[in-house]
């Protein structure tokens, strides 16, 4: 799986991912419970393979922009979203785990591959009944793709977030 994820993200050279140099403040994409990565089931994002960040446990059905950028990458199966921000960070929103097997279903795209959003612009619609009744775990992890770029500053602190109103984490460029 990480290879495959890997592949979808920027071409660019690593120095010119942060080149920006400006901190990004990363809104919540979802309602729902935080959990750290190390709390999904699945190990390529339990031991940041993918890169470090956070999790949602969702409760609402729109997954918003989590700030101004650009999508970068929409995996065929809906279940996961790429996105660049105009200083570099590219972020990865992978709603649950192993949901790539329901080729789809459950997920409505709202956007395009190349298109510019705001924050707080809806990327993607859930089906919470249909996902709910596949037995997948719903945990969304939300990860800094180039890690060795960015790095988390400060992270919520809370048990429970707002879509689009609270600060998930905020990234800073690695000097």
């Amino acid at each position: 799986m990480f290879n495959k994820i890997s592949t979808w993200f920027s071409s660019k050279k690593t120095s010119d991912l942060a080149a920006g140099g400006k901190d990004v403040v990363v809104y919540a994409p979802l309602n729902g419970r935080i959990m750290s990565l190390e709390e999904v089931p699945d190990p390529a994002f339990a031991q940041k393979m993918l890169g470090d960040g956070m999790a949602i446990e969702p409760t609402s059905r729109k997954v918003l922009a989590p700030f101004d950028g650009k999508v970068v990458a929409i995996f065929p199966t809906q279940h996961a979203i790429g996105l660049r921000s105009a200083a570099g960070l590219e972020c990865l929103i992978h709603v649950g785990i192993d949901t790539v097997t329901l080729d789809g279903r459950g997920f409505r795209l709202l956007v395009k591959e190349g298109q510019v959003v705001k924050q707080g612009n809806p990327l993607l619609e859930l089906d919470l009944d249909v996902l709910g009744s596949s037995g997948k775990e719903l945990s969304t992890p939300v990860v800094i793709t180039y890690s060795d770029c960015w790095q988390i500053k400060q992270r919520w602190e809370e048990q429970t977030i707002l879509a689009g109103k609270d600060i998930l984490f905020i990234a800073q460029p690695v000097n």
